[in-house]
């Protein structure tokens, strides 16, 4: 009988890693709600936090546990001072921390592009806004751990074992080589607990992520 590609302590982790990134890129990808404010206050939501409670991941619960109970308005503005109005202290694209000139749809945009398309994805803004967003790279892990999980359900090794390389390469390749000095600018520039605890989860979870195999 063949061994699972997926052994069940790491489907878990994948489970988990899926919900923190989809949750980490709404954060990212538009200004707080009501709805995001009251999911992220159920104890569910944060008490259960899916990924290890490494001391960043701790910190981070800590203070978004704390920001979630800020005015809605005062959330919005700090979001929008960080990631709206220019100069923007927190610029949420990959090419601007990669790029040489600092500036968006440079190769890095494309490079992201293509990874999306390989497994039938596009940036819902294609062409009008760059595809390596935060909070759209972030998506695309979680999608990728999905993709694995359902491969595994049907039986489908090679197609499981391709959504893992294509994530782990992903990680390497694009969010690992940027999102850490993101996050500390978030931080830096935050004036709200919820933005540093959003800053800390996510630079944990992608470290984590990275040793998903390594466990």
């Amino acid at each position: 009988m063949q061994q699972p590609v997926i052994a069940e302590s790491v489907a878990d982790r994948l489970d988990g890693l899926a919900g923190a990134c989809s949750l980490l890129a709404r954060t990212f990808l538009a200004a707080p709600d009501d709805d995001l404010v009251a999911r992220l206050a159920e104890p569910g939501t944060l008490g259960q936090w899916p990924m290890v409670r490494d001391p960043l991941t701790v910190q981070g619960i800590g203070s978004l546990t704390a920001g979630v109970a800020a005015p809605l308005d005062v959330l919005v503005r700090d979001y929008s001072a960080l990631f709206v109005i220019p100069p923007l202290p927190a610029v949420p694209w990959e090419s601007v921390y990669r790029s040489r000139e600092r500036l968006v749809f440079e190769k890095e945009t494309f490079d992201v592009r293509r990874a999306y398309s390989a497994f039938g994805l596009r940036a819902p803004m294609l062409n009008r806004e760059p595809d390596d967003h935060i909070g759209l790279e972030l998506s695309f892990v979680a999608h990728l751990s999905v993709a694995a999980l359902d491969a595994v359900e049907l039986g489908d090794r090679e197609e499981a074992q391709r959504a893992l390389v294509a994530q782990q390469d992903f990680l390497r390749d694009h969010l690992l080589t940027w999102a850490p000095q993101f996050t500390a600018c978030v931080r830096e520039n935050a004036t709200t607990d919820f933005y540093r605890g959003v800053a800390d989860l996510c630079e944990a979870t992608l470290w984590q992520a990275a040793e998903l195999f390594e466990a």
